[in-house]
């Protein structure tokens, strides 16, 4: 399972990785910097994807906050982002306290190709029940692991008490 947290430093910067056209692989793919309070030693978080919608809100100065989540190694979630990124903004906090939901779609797509793997295990170890209930139970409990992995991948964005209110960037 992947992890999360929010950050809320006093400065963030962004970095891209590689001066890349828009539709390479590594054209989301940024440094992500932190500047702490208290703190004159800069946190960086590479590579990360950043979405597109709130490229402009880094670039203004708007993100007080943001929804940063550690991706497995070599997880569904990883492998579904173009460049196979270790990190993953979720969603942001702007300085006027509006939320910014911004989780990737190709996130989304990736949890729903392995729900409709385990649903479509799940139908056969059914019918396979009367006909080899053996066979039938193992189809069964082979369709936990997509169930699994399904549910291991991050699409939903997680706000601090700090956003008054939430609008999604997709």
């Amino acid at each position: 399972m992947s992890s999360s947290f929010h950050i809320q430093p006093r400065q963030f910067e962004l970095r891209p990785l590689r001066v890349s056209p828009p539709g390479s692989p590594s054209a989301c793919l940024y440094a992500v910097r932190f500047l702490f309070d208290g703190s004159d030693n800069w946190q960086t978080r590479f590579p990360t994807h950043v979405p597109q919608e709130v490229l402009a809100e880094f670039e203004a100065g708007n993100v007080v906050e943001v929804h940063l989540e550690i991706l497995d190694d070599r997880g569904p979630a990883q492998r579904s982002l173009r460049g196979s990124p270790s990190y993953v903004i979720l969603a942001v906090v702007l300085a006027d306290g509006t939320g910014m939901d911004c989780v990737p779609t190709e996130l989304l797509k990736a949890r729903r190709g392995y729900l409709l793997r385990a649903l479509a295990a799940a139908a056969l170890g059914l019918a396979l029940v009367n006909w080899a209930p053996v066979l039938g139970g193992l189809v069964l409990g082979l369709a936990a692991q997509p169930l699994r992995t399904a549910l291991g991948v991050p699409t939903k964005a997680q706000f601090s008490t700090r956003a008054t209110s939430v609008r999604r960037a997709r």
